[in-house]
Formats: structure tokens, sequence, C-alpha cells
């Protein structure tokens, strides 16, 4: 027997940066949502199609490997060193050969670097010089050094054919425990880009297209402020100054990952919060949303300077006041949504209820302020608690023209939700009848068939439209993928993967015979920490690169990331594919990893679940880049060469990339890597060997502190048992320390003391 119920609806606003007020799929608030999403991910399409066309014909090869032997596109420089009897370098030969109709040219020697070394007054290095001879592809440079209390800075210049500096490149800095703190590059395509890091690496902001970000707070309670660029000097034609224009924090429970809190605080809006409430199994029990007692933003009535513009001038005081302010909120409650459950059990990812309807127990009611009003949805239940229908009390008479209809079968499954809206005053008419219809099977919901038909009618515009879409559901355990079909069409218009374990969630929306990029979204709960550098075979001396620490993993910490569409976007990201709202607290998908760990192996994998890199005993071993064949960024296949197939790290086929595997030789010292190009379809179409080599005369004489020295090691300081002065270099041979007479290591590892002429490796633990 089937029961039938007619309901008028609550209207609902849609505040900025507010959550969808339930995961469960009923009501006006939520299909307003979905007939407005249907819209804008059209209009996003769209615009999608004009730059994935254009970017076809801009993009290039930009495939640059730092190192001894640096590719470069179709070239490939060689660099060959000299060293003075400090083991300063003094002067570099480079090399280069270049690739022209698919085929590597002879090797010619383009220019040679001579270098020169300043010091302070305390005998520390303070000025690097490298002067070129003429060529068409390397400027001669200048790296000064500053000094500070627990930060030394470098400033990198260019110099003319004179000599003369002209204005920075790059200006970076290291903490002292040899941790890079920041980065900024003056001559990105982009304008000017930096980054800023903790002592740990872990980043705590960005400068781009004219726009910065910071990341401040504690772990899983992050601060997250954005600057735009302010104070324009006509003299020197640029922005002194950055003026922050909004603010996010975000609170994370570690011990489940799900969000508790999210405020956000932009200029000229009001304050807003969202806190979510679970119960001890996990359930949302509570969504409430607050605005700023007694602040509302009442904007100007018109362009009070008379320029034409609203600007800064003619807002209030106190909504630009607002964003810098540090006094405690006061909040009032605008809306909140309760839910009650008739038991204990559980409705996760792989169970219809969850994945279709939104809900994470079996509900008997949802109750709902909004600005005061009460009311309240019911889930009637027999005494086996089957559901039977589904009624409305209290106060929903605000939209009298809106009515819902939802039908529940004899076996308690809702098979039919028909929201309605109506409107007509003689002159406009306008209604809309949004229908969505489940097929149950074997206690499943298996498919939806959303049906959309809207007909208006005015004095001058007249027209009526109809949309339909269908989504397929199969499920496993932890495990839901939707299908979904647009407008009666036979071929699939997307398909979505969401996976559940524990607090580790993951959502895969791929697209087809679309212009928009795929859709990732990941939160997971890191367990461990894992950091590493890159190692770099072009640096000489500790500090004169830019070598920051790559941070794959803080445990404890909570991480969303999304990347698609809107890959730059932090904050609320509403999707139609899936039931959550998530906000995200990474810069992008490329900014996430999970690991794992098979051996002495650990694979850093990223959103898409590709691997990034590749750990062998805690050091890089192997590191992948991806791209798109299409851009032009594949090798070339020499018809002499055998077209080898592989597949390496469990790379899904179709996906092409760049495999770069780092080699070390017996003593742990990197001896140079290989980089192989990988066409989607599994062929290897170009392996380039690059290659470090040691001299080996140098006079290392035992793995152990040398007794004629008299090395003593403390923990991880180390000095001579005279006091005299020595130097100290890693096993690549770059400088660490030149004339100290103690030096504490920030990190284990071989290094080598010069001392007396003589040289000698240490072990530090």
């Amino acid at each position: 027997m089937k029961k039938t119920i007619t309901l008028a609806l609550l209207s609902a606003m849609l505040l900025p940066y507010s959550a969808n007020a339930q995961g469960v799929k009923f009501g006006k608030r939520y299909m307003k949502q979905r007939v407005e999403q249907r819209r804008q991910n059209a209009a996003k399409e769209a615009v999608a199609k004009a730059a994935k066309e254009t970017a076809v014909l801009k993009a290039s090869s930009d495939n640059i490997l730092d190192e001894y032997e640096e590719k470069d596109g179709d070239r490939i420089f060689r660099y060959v060193y000299a060293y003075d009897k400090d083991n300063m370098r003094s002067s570099e030969r480079i090399y280069m050969k270049e690739k022209t109709d698919g085929k590597w040219g002879a090797e010619k020697e383009i220019t040679t670097g001579t270098y020169k070394y300043e010091y302070d007054s305390q005998k520390r290095l303070s000025v690097k010089t490298v002067t070129y001879t003429a060529n068409d592809y390397f400027e001669s440079y200048r790296v000064t050094v500053s000094y500070g209390d627990g930060i030394t800075e470098y400033e990198k210049v260019e110099l003319n054919e004179y000599g003369q500096a002209d204005d920075p490149i790059e200006r970076w800095s290291y903490y002292d425990n040899g941790v890079l703190a920041s980065f900024t590059n003056y001559r990105h395509n982009s304008g000017t880009v930096s980054s800023t890091f903790d002592t740990d690496g872990v980043n705590t902001g960005y400068v781009f297209h004219g726009r910065k970000i910071t990341f401040g707070g504690e772990l899983n309670n992050a601060v997250v402020t954005y600057y735009d660029q302010d104070g324009w000097d006509d003299e020197t034609q640029s922005y002194l100054s950055w003026k922050q224009t909004a603010q996010e924090t975000y609170k994370y429970d570690a011990s489940n990952g799900k969000l508790v809190e999210y405020t956000v605080d932009r200029e000229y809006y009001d304050k807003k919060k969202q806190t979510y409430t679970y119960d001890k199994l996990g359930r949302l029990v509570a969504i409430s949303e607050y605005g700023e007692a007694g602040d509302d933003v009442v904007e100007p009535g018109g362009d009070l300077n008379g320029d034409g513009v609203i600007d800064e001038n003619d807002r209030p005081a106190t909504s630009i006041a607002k964003v810098t302010s540090t006094d405690a909120t006061e909040w009032e409650l605008d809306f909140e949504e309760a839910y009650t459950y008739l038991n204990d059990e559980v409705y996760g990812v792989g169970n219809s209820w969850h994945d279709v309807f939104g809900m994470d127990g079996p509900l008997t009611r949802i109750d709902v302020t909004e600005y005061g009003v009460e009311s309240a949805t019911i889930f009637n239940r027999d005494a086996n608690g089957k559901l039977t229908s589904v009624t409305m009390e209290g106060n929903n008479g605000l939209d009298d023209n809106a009515k819902l209809t939802i039908t529940v079968d004899g076996n308690g499954y809702v098979t039919k939700i028909e929201d309605e809206y109506s409107y007509d005053d003689g002159i406009y008419s306008d209604h809309t009848l949004v229908t969505t219809e489940y097929t149950w099977v074997n206690a499943e919901a298996i498919k939806a068939v959303y049906t959309e038909k809207r007909e208006y009618k005015g004095p001058n515009d007249n027209y009526s439209e109809e949309w339909q879409e269908t989504e397929n559901y199969a499920y496993s355990d932890g495990k839901v993928t939707i299908t979904k079909y647009g407008n009666n069409d036979e071929t699939p218009e997307s398909k979505t993967v969401i996976e559940e374990n524990g607090a580790n969630r993951r959502v895969e929306n791929k697209k087809y015979n679309s212009y928009t990029e795929d859709d990732y979204i990941a939160i997971n709960v890191q367990t461990e920490d894992v950091s590493f550098v890159r190692p770099n075979l072009a640096a000489d001396l500790e500090g004169m690169t830019a070598d920051s620490t790559i941070v794959v993993s803080v445990e404890g910490r909570v991480v969303c990331a999304y990347e698609g569409y809107w890959n730059t976007q932090l904050g609320l990201t509403s999707v139609d594919f899936d039931n959550m709202d998530y906000y995200v607290n990474t810069i992008s998908g490329s900014t996430y990893f999970t690991v794992e760990h098979d051996g002495n192996e650990t694979f850093c994998r990223d959103i898409k679940g590709l691997p990034i890199y590749i750990l062998t005993d805690g050091r890089l071993t192997k590191e992948y880049k991806y791209y798109e064949p299409s851009y032009g960024h594949g090798g070339t296949v020499d018809p002499q060469e055998p077209e080898t197939a592989m597949r390496a790290a469990s790379i899904p086929q179709g996906q092409a990339y760049d495999e770069i595997t780092y080699v070390y030789d017996a003593d742990g010292r990197l001896a140079g890597k290989t980089e192989v190009s990988v066409d989607e379809d599994g062929t290897r179409t170009e392996e380039i060997k690059l290659e470090y080599t040691y001299d080996e005369t140098s006079g290392i004489t035992s793995v152990e502190a040398n007794a004629q020295v008299g090395v003593t090691l403390d923990g991880r300081r180390i000095g001579l048992s005279d006091n005299s002065a020595f130097s100290v270099y890693t096993i690549g041979g770059q400088v660490i320390a030149a004339g100290v007479t103690s030096y504490t290591f920030s990190s284990p590892g071989i290094y080598i003391v010069n001392a007396a002429g003589i040289k000698t490796k240490v072990s530090v633990k």
C-alpha cells in the first residue's frame, strides 16, 4: 500500500559560504541547489571548452631537471666543475646537446663560468659571484648572504655585461636547522611568486597572481588569511603593501577526520560560522549556522563620491574594520538543523539511505530553526522501524506557492519525491515541477530518474523547458559507484566513485564528453611524519640554492583536498555528485598525499592515487611527472629504437608520464638519475640518463673518525680535540661549514670533515 503526502515547503535562503543545511536529500533547499548546480555546470563547461582549446595551442614542454646533467626541453646541459685547494668551486664548463627532428645532435661547449667568493669580518661567506663568458643561455649572477638571528637570507641578482647588478631574480632564506624558510621568484610567468615555510618545512603561505594566502593557527585548527595588493605607487608603478580581504578557520576532529567548525570573515560581508555536531557513533546530529550579532552590513545608497564606482571610500567604515578586528565575536543563531535517530544503526558509504538520501542512520525527525521560525520533518515508522510516511510540523506557510509530495511504498522505500512551485499574478506565470523517481531492487535503490519541467509566460516572453537525468547506483562494502546519464542520453555523462574507510574518504568524478576537468576530493587523517629534500646535484655551498623540504605527511593532520575545475580554491566546495559539503584546507590536490609502505619502500600518492614519490629506506629513489600528450609534452619515438611497453608503480593505462629514477653509489652518494618518458599507451618514447662523476682521489681516509685528526663527536656536535679550525662537507662535496671550530649537524647521515689537509668520514646518527 502506497501513501502519498503533499506538503507546503519552508522557503530557505542560501547564504554565502553556508552549508547545504542538511546532508539529507529532502526539502526545498536541496532541490533549489540541485537546479542551480546544473545550470552552473553548463556555464562552467562552456568556459572550460574555450580555455582547453586555447591551452592546446599555447602549451609546451617545461620539464626542467636541476642537477649535474640538466634536461631542459630539447636540450641537455652538462656541467663540469673545477675546485680550488679548499674544495670551493672555482669554475664550470657547460656543454649542450640539442634535439632536432627527434634526434639528438653532437655535444658542444657553450660557456665557461668563473666563481668568486667574498667573506665578512667573521670570515663567513657573504657574496658568491658567477661570471659566464658570452652565450645565449646563461646570465652572470651574484648571490649575497645576510646572517640574522635564526635565519640566513640570500638574494640573487643578474649581472649585466659591465658586472653591474640588475633587479633581484630570486630571494630565499633558511632557518638555522637547514630547512628552507622562504622563496621568492621575481621572474615567474605569473609575476612574482613566493612561498614560506615553518621550521619543519610545512608551507605557511603563497603569493601568486598578485594575491597572497597565509596558513596559520594550530594543527587541525587552521587559520587561512587572504590578501590583495594595496597601496599603488605611481613612482615605482607597483603596489607597496597587502590588504587583508578574508579569513577562514577550519577545526577538525582528528579522531574521525570530521569538520566540527568553520568560520569565514570576508571584507564587506557579515562574519559567518558553521558548526557540526556528531554523536558517539560519528553520525551527524546537528548543523548550525551563525551570523555576527548586531553587525549587518548596510551598503551605501549609490555612488557617494561621484566616481561611478562603489569603492573603498563609498563603503561603511564598520564593514572595512571588521576583517582585522581581533575582538571576541558575539554570535547569533541563524539556522539549525538537528537530527534524531531511531536506534544505533549507522548508515555509511555503500548503503542506499546514505548514498542516495544522505542519512547517517534511520531518522525519526529533523528539527529546523531558521531565524527563530521552527519546523520539523517527521519520519513516521511502525513498531519494527519501517518507514511508513513523511510529514511536516510547525510553521510551513512562508511560501504558499510551493509544495512537496513524497511517496513511500509498502516496503518502506521512498519511490518518488515531487517538488512543485507555481506563481501566477495574471501578468506573469511560472510553474516548475521537479520529480525524482527511485527504483529499488533487493533493498537497494539502484536508479534515480530526475526530471525538471518549467513553463513560463509573460507579456513579451513565453517558453517551456524540460530536463531529465538518470543516476544508476552500484554498491559494495564502503563504496558506491554512481553513473549519470544526461537528458535521455544513452551514453554516460559521468561516473562517480565514493570510497570510505574509517576516517578516510575519497571521491572521484570522471566526466565523459566534457571539456571540464575530472573532480577529485579526499579527506584523509595522516598517521605519520614523512618529509625529505630532493637531491640537488648542482648545489655547491649550503644555502646557495633554494632546496625546500617536501612535507608529504604530518602525523595527526586532517587534510581535505579538491582537484578539479576550481582547483585553486579553498573554503566550501559544494558539488552535485556527492551529498556532502567539503571545506577544502589545501591549495589543490597536488599538495595532498597518502602514504603506504611495501617492505623498505614508501609510496607517496596524490589525490588521484597516482604515485608522485617513492622512497627507499627514507631516500628518494623515484619521482613521477604527469602530462597530457596532446599538450606537446611527450618525446619523439626514434624509429631505430624498439617501442617497449611498460607500466610503472601501478600507473593506469591511458596516463602519460615521466619516470625519474635516482641512482646512488655504494657510499650513499647520488651518482645520477634516469628519466623515461612513457606515452598513454605505455610506449617508451625516450630515455635520458643523467650522471654525476665523483673524484675518487679526494683522499677520504676512513669511515669512522680518524684518530690522527682528533675528531670528537658528541651527539650531533662535532669538534677537534685541539680546538683547531676545520670544514664540513656533504658526501657529495657540498660545503656545509668552512673554517669553524665546532659544528652541530641538523640531520643524520654520512659527512666529510677536512682538517689539517686530511679528510675523514663521520657517521652522524
